[in-house]
């Protein structure tokens, strides 16, 4: 202890340095008891060998990390049609993440209508949505906060919940009571420090020696947890905090208490601590070391939440330490200042009330006896031994997957959130019959137990049994099928009776028959003659038809020449009709150009008499003129030109008109040509039908001919047939006779195959009645379970199966509806 004293700086060092270098690299606590906080079964329980097996089955389809979840809408007036739109709408927003957020199956009534009675409450304000999700690595936290974020923006109220949400949640509500379990113990171990030492400075000391502690003894638990699989469990934090304040509160009370009384002895700091952990410090350290060996021993349980109590062992060795180094420390440094405002010399007075107390126990030890009794024993009188392992009643119900949980239990049963599975294994597959068989058996065992409310398994996955699977149902169904079938036999019977009756009261007319064959048969003998003629005559219009045939082709022929004659006449009539059109034309063309000859002359008429007029004023000018000789014919000569010129101009005018009469004639005659040639394409057309119908009229009657010839051919076969019929009359005939004796045989047959069916009829009778007393069967389980080969080989089985069966369909799960809470200790029980 001296070299401690003599250190001390160097162990305060030291402290902060492993403090600070654990602190900095240690594993995340909280983590850690997510990861493997867990609490868990050990090996050989029935629960952990069922935990191997659905791993097993699951791993199979590579499953083996599915987490189920149930998503709960609730509406306190129960659910509207809106709020179901709604619903949906969350439904399909899951879908279409179904990639994103990793999810392998959604079960809803709205894609399965038959598990509408299953997901919905029977007052209608609670729907069930059933969740599969891989959490491809991702932490439950991240895997809570994915889904709500899903379906965020409905408005229906709505939780998630689990097995795995509620386990979160455990957790996350030991951290946050981890953290109010300190502030609590350290404001509770101040007040009672406080009480102790009076003094501001003393109650420090164990909070710093024992916080350190924690801080240091949870990162070497951590550092355990992480490295060596050291027990953990969401207790584990609690438990440290809870002991080390505990017994390192006492502990520390003890010596800073031995302390100030060897203080006050000795004067000296030293001795004082020297003496202190040589009587003191050897019952704190015995008795460090059996609370040490205790919590340690406490680890070898199988139980994993009592093994996790180990990790108080690793904290009473580090309190030990700290007991041993870090007080020592403060009592070096601080000696009598621990004890502040204390005065004057150091005393360690005596408690009056523990000292009355003792001295009364000690002189009326009955009397004090009979005190602690009255304070315990009604205490152990009322105390039952029930325990709660109800996980849910630890966190509260603020909690979302709580609150879903506690919805689902008020308003389905309450073992719908967290089904109990009964798992069972077998060395070949249970598809057979036998093996549903024996699904069937167990899940209507289990069901009969006290508690549970239904049970779903292969044979029965809503929960409800098959009732066509039942051996009454089926005999029902048979029993009807079979009374059906008697009817129709018995109708079969009195129909033959009928047909027996009716052949009998026939023979008269089978006589008459036979007469009637008689007659048919000298009738067609009259046929026969009758076709022969019929060949004659036939033979004989087919040679009138081939000589119309002729006749037509010689018409034919020259109604084509004369269409090749009118053709020439058309084509000669349209030359000449082109060349009235150019001479009339050409007429037009004349006429004009002598209108302009015309209208020229009088232009030279009109010029010579304005010269005439001028030659008339020139002599009025000039009278001499009128004895010039040369002048006086010159104007002779102009008025010559100008009568003649008016002359031809009046002809030319006398000459147009002619001209004009001779194209209107010829226009009228090219009129006429073209109506004329027009008639005669007309007639050549009329011809050319005239020839096309001849032809086919030629063809026609050639066809006629050919098919009256092939007609006048097949009459013989046609009366070698009416011999063979003559022949299968006399035939017929001769049956007919002989029909007579086996009419009465054929009326005996019938009547014997009548009363064979209703002797069958009354032997399905009989069997229909052993099955309605089958059918009405009081106990359905005892008359028997049967699956046809149609309903195991089914699509819709085939989702059973794959729901409650491995996908070796050696492995079957039973998923148990508890009537109660299935953390309640009835349900456990």
């Amino acid at each position: 202890m001296r070299a401690i004293i003599k250190g001390k700086w160097l162990v305060l060092a030291a402290w902060i340095a492993i403090a600070a270098v654990l602190m900095a690299t240690a594993p995340n606590m909280g983590e850690l008891v997510r990861e493997k906080g867990q609490l868990s079964v050990p090996d050989g329980y029935s629960s952990s060998l069922a935990a191997k097996l659905i791993k097993e089955a699951n791993s199979q389809e590579n499953k083996q990390n599915e987490r189920s979840a149930v998503l709960v809408f609730y509406q306190k007036g129960g659910l509207t049609a809106d709020d179901k739109k709604e619903i949906e709408r969350a439904v399909n927003a899951l879908e279409k993440k179904k990639e994103e957020l990793h999810v392998t199956n959604i079960v809803s009534p709205f894609a399965n209508r038959e598990l509408e009675k299953e997901l919905i409450s029977k007052d209608g304000t609670t729907m069930l949505i059933s969740v599969s999700i891989d959490p491809a690595g991702r932490t439950a936290k991240q895997l809570t906060d994915a889904l709500y974020k899903a379906v965020d923006g409905v408005k229906v109220e709505h939780y998630f919940t689990g097995g795995w949400m509620i386990d979160e949640d455990v957790v996350t509500s030991s951290q946050e009571g981890v953290k109010k379990t300190e502030g609590i113990t350290v404001v509770f171990i101040l007040i009672v420090l406080l009480a102790v030492f009076r003094s501001p400075v003393a109650p420090l000391i164990p909070l710093l020696a024992v916080g350190a502690t924690y801080v240091v003894s949870q990162s070497v638990v951590a550092f355990l947890v992480d490295q060596v699989n050291f027990p953990l469990s969401t207790f584990t934090q609690t438990f440290l905090v809870a002991v080390l304040f505990g017994i390192g509160t006492d502990y520390c009370i003890l010596l800073l208490s031995r302390f100030k009384e060897e203080l006050a002895k000795r004067g000296d700091r030293v001795e004082a601590i020297v003496a202190t952990y040589r009587t003191a410090g050897k019952t704190v350290a015995a008795s460090g070391l059996a609370v040490m060996i205790g919590f340690a021993a406490i680890g070898l349980s199988t139980f994993k939440l009592y093994q996790s109590a180990a990790a108080v062992a690793v904290g009473v060795a580090v309190l030990l330490a700290a007991l041993m180094t870090l007080v020592p420390f403060f009592m070096a440094v601080l000696g009598e200042k621990l004890f502040w405002p204390v005065r004057g010399k150091l005393e360690h007075g005596q408690s009056r009330l523990w000292l009355a107390a003792g001295r009364f126990a000690f002189a009326r030890p009955l009397l004090a006896l009979a005190i602690v009794a009255v304070v315990t024993v009604p205490v152990l009188a009322t105390y039952d031994g029930n325990l709660s392992f109800d996980s849910m009643e630890e966190i509260g119900d603020h909690y979302r997957s709580v609150k879903a949980f506690d919805i689902i239990a008020d308003h389905f049963n309450p073992g719908d959130a967290m089904p109990t599975q009964v798992v069972l294994k077998s060395k070949e597959p249970l598809d057979s019959e036998e093996g549903l068989a024996l699904i069937e058996k167990m899940s209507r065992e289990i069901e009969k137990v006290d508690g549970v409310a239904s049970v779903r398994s292969a044979t029965r996955p809503t929960g409800e049994p098959i009732q066509e699977l039942y051996v009454t149902e089926q005999a029902k169904q048979l029993k009807d099928g079979l009374g059906a079938g008697k009817e129709g036999i018995e109708k079969i019977g009195a129909g033959l009776e009928t047909a027996s009756e009716k052949l009998s009261s026939s023979a008269p007319q089978l006589k008459q028959a036979s007469s009637g064959i008689g007659q048919l048969v000298s009738g067609t003998e009259r046929l026969e003659d009758g076709l022969r003629q019929l060949q004659n005559g036939l033979s004989q219009i087919e040679q009138g038809v081939r000589r119309g045939a002729v006749g037509a082709g010689e018409l034919q022929n020259g109604l084509v020449t004369l269409r090749d004659n009118a053709k020439k006449l058309q084509e000669g009539a349209a030359q000449l009709l082109d060349g009235y059109k150019q001479t009339e034309q050409g007429l037009s063309a004349l006429s004009g150009q002598y209108r302009q000859i015309e209208a020229g002359l009088k232009a030279v008429a009109n010029q010579l008499a304005a010269v005439q007029a001028m030659l008339a004023q020139v002599e009025q000018a000039h009278p001499e003129l009128a004895q010039d000789a040369q002048y006086q014919r010159a104007k002779m000569t102009v008025a010559a030109l100008s009568e003649k010129t008016n002359e031809m101009a009046d002809g030319l005018v006398q000459l147009n008109g002619a001209l004009e009469q001779a194209r209107a004639g010829l226009a009228k005659a090219n009129d006429s040509f073209a109506q004329l040639a027009a008639g005669q394409a007309a007639v050549n057309g009329g011809l050319d039908r005239i020839i096309a119908g001849l032809s086919e009229l030629e063809a026609g009657l050639t066809k006629a001919a050919d098919g009256q010839k092939q007609a006048v051919d097949q009459l013989p076969q046609f009366s070698r047939g009416l011999e063979q019929v003559n022949g299968g009359q006399r035939q017929l005939l001769e049956h007919f006779s002989a029909l007579g004796g086996q009419l009465a045989q054929l009326v005996n047959g019938l009547d014997q195959s009548a009363s064979g069916l209703h002797k069958v009829a009354d032997g399905l009778g009989t069997a229909e009645t052993y099955l309605a007393d089958l059918s009405s069967a009081p106990e359905k389980d005892m008359a028997g379970w049967h699956m046809p080969k149609e309903a195991r080989e089914s699509k819709d089985f085939a989702q059973a199966k794959d729901a409650y069966m491995s996908k070796d369909r050696r492995i079957v799960t039973f998923d148990v509806i508890l009537k109660e809470n299935p953390y309640s200790t009835s349900a456990l029980s």
